[in-house]
């Protein structure tokens, strides 16, 4: 996944390396709100709802980005989207690993692992 997006946002966006390198930071950076608004969705849902909302906003978040970023004026508005993913992801994996403990029976909590 990382190799294709190095490829889009050279190629497409017309980023180069160091741009690149801030749009991952900014990926980083975006995880931290996300995984902070993971435990509050759970919490007022469960995790199974939690966990397919995020999958549908980062599904909803890349293909917007994918279909817009190649026509627009900026090309740093992709550090915008960037952080959108960044935070996305901060949400789908916290609610993912969450799921699949609460999926396992009791007695074999060793093998999520």
């Amino acid at each position: 996944l990382t190799t294709l997006a190095v490829v889009y946002l050279n190629d497409v966006v017309g980023l180069n390396t160091t741009d690149v390198s801030l749009f991952f930071l900014v990926v980083l950076i975006g995880t931290i709100p996300g995984a902070r608004l993971a435990p509050i969705v759970t919490k007022r849902s469960n995790p199974n709802v939690a966990w397919q909302i995020s999958m549908v906003s980062l599904f909803i978040t890349i293909v917007v980005g994918a279909f817009t970023l190649g026509n627009a004026p900026n090309k740093y508005f992709s550090f915008v989207w960037g952080f959108f993913v960044g935070f996305n992801l901060g949400w789908f994996y916290p609610t993912e690993n969450l799921f699949f403990s609460c999926a396992l029976p009791k007695g074999s909590e060793a093998e999520i692992a």
